[in-house]
């Protein structure tokens, strides 16, 4: 199937009018939306360095907060407020790398274990979670980190393996179906211009015959260190062929300059739309952050504007994590400094704050800027975040209630940034 490698001319068209989009999100006076905080929540069995918040996720009555030590806790939406309901531990137990990362869809959960390559599969059956499936890709070694980033959908799961042939190639990453009764591997994802350390797989997401995938480090000159401006691949599905085609790829069509944007970060696909964020690097200048909001028509992705900070400096990391559902975006920006005599200059406090953007009429605006009321020294506040309908997660992995380091995640509800006659998502 041919590859769209770019419409400059349509996107020369819409650059004016994206830049205006763009000034208008900035200059937009911020509504009184006060998201409120309904509960915090600090993992099973959280300690010190467990990080409880590193991953998140939520969907409907269910929460998951995943830590770096490996525990993962089910929270459940309950009269008395968000409650454990139980930790995930698979079978066998859980493997080195389990948790890094988390989806959730209704009463099936997906959690990567990137450095065993596998991923396991929950289901709520009325009573408990249940382990019904681990995910292993063939051909792959637990050198390639497959479960370094997972996506779930209906009868759909993707594992990304950013790391597979990293000396070799760019990443990649594995789609398995699930036929109702076994969970079958379908495909092997990968770029159309992969290069070494690409970092492709390292976000994914995915809903009907749809799937995106972030390679942030497309581009990189060979360092060690990340630093490349990055892109995002979008995959269709053909159904007469039963195969997964590559349809787009996707970089920063407003770059700031001397920054290298790292676009595709991380990402969210609902519907139509896809947010993409950055977590921009530079030699000359500390960036703040930005995200980018695409819309498909036709089998086309264009942008409709780029989100910036309203209040933002440089460091902050604005759009490290992304959210969206509906017509509600939420994002992270870990990097945000705290005030006050704990963080003197030129110590970086990275206590972190989320935003709240709504699209209107007008385009996109930002309705809130928030953070924890018990905001701390180096929290990260924002590390991760998830959204659904009036519902938002945001993981702080740096909180030191349980212990240093020990981490948490907050749930906020955010109805009052939406006004009534827009969607809270499905």
């Amino acid at each position: 199937m041919k590859r769209i490698e770019g419409r400059s001319a349509f996107l020369v068209l819409i650059a004016g009018t994206m830049a205006i989009l763009t000034s208008v999100a900035r200059a937009q006076q911020l509504g009184d939306c006060d998201p409120m905080q309904l509960d915090k929540l600090f993992g099973a069995a959280s300690q010190n360095n467990d990080q409880v918040g590193r991953s998140v996720a939520i969907d409907r009555s269910w929460a998951l907060v995943a830590s770096r030590q490996g525990h993962v806790t089910a929270y459940r939406d309950t009269a008395r407020g968000w409650e454990v309901a139980q930790e995930l531990v698979p079978v066998g137990g859980a493997p080195v790398g389990y948790g890094s990362d988390i989806a959730l869809d209704g009463h099936r959960a997906l959690i990567g274990a990137r450095e065993s390559s596998r991923a396991f599969v929950f289901g709520f059956d009325g009573v408990e979670w249940r382990e019904e499936a681990v995910l292993i890709p063939s051909g792959l070694s637990s050198r390639d980190e497959a479960g370094f980033s997972v996506a779930l959908r209906g009868d759909l799961a993707i594992l990304g393996a950013p790391r597979r042939n990293q000396l070799q190639g760019s990443g990649s990453a594995v789609v398995f179906r699930f036929d109702g009764v076994l969970w079958n591997e379908e495909q092997l994802l990968v770029p159309s211009q992969g290069q070494d350390r690409d970092y492709f797989g390292a976000s994914v997401d995915v809903e009907g015959d749809r799937i995106v995938i972030g390679a942030f480090n497309e581009g990189n000159s060979g360092q060690s260190f990340p630093d490349g401006t990055g892109a995002v691949y979008a995959f269709t599905f053909d159904p007469v062929a039963s195969v997964w085609n590559e349809t787009q790829r996707l970089v920063s069509p407003f770059p700031e300059a001397g920054e290298l944007d790292q676009f595709g970060y991380d990402l969210d696909l609902d519907g139509e739309r896809l947010l993409v964020g950055t977590n921009p690097i530079s030699f000359s200048v500390t960036p703040i952050g930005s995200a980018y909001v695409f819309v498909e028509s036709g089998g086309f992705w264009a942008m409709e504007t780029k989100l910036v900070s309203p209040d933002g400096s440089g460091g902050d990391r604005f759009g490290s994590a992304v959210a969206l559902d509906g017509d509600v975006a939420l994002i992270g920006a870990w990097g945000v400094w705290s005030t006050g005599e704990s963080c003197p200059f030129p110590q970086i406090c990275d206590a972190g704050q989320a935003y709240v953007f709504v699209r209107r009429r007008i385009g996109w605006t930002p309705r809130a800027i928030f953070t924890a009321a018990d905001i701390d020294q180096k929290d990260h506040f924002g590390w991760s975040v998830g959204l659904d309908g009036p519902n938002a997660i945001i993981g702080a992995w740096g909180d030191d209630d349980q212990g240093s380091s020990a981490g948490a995640a907050y749930v906020y509800d955010v109805r009052g940034c939406i006004p009534p006659s827009l969607g809270l998502g499905r």
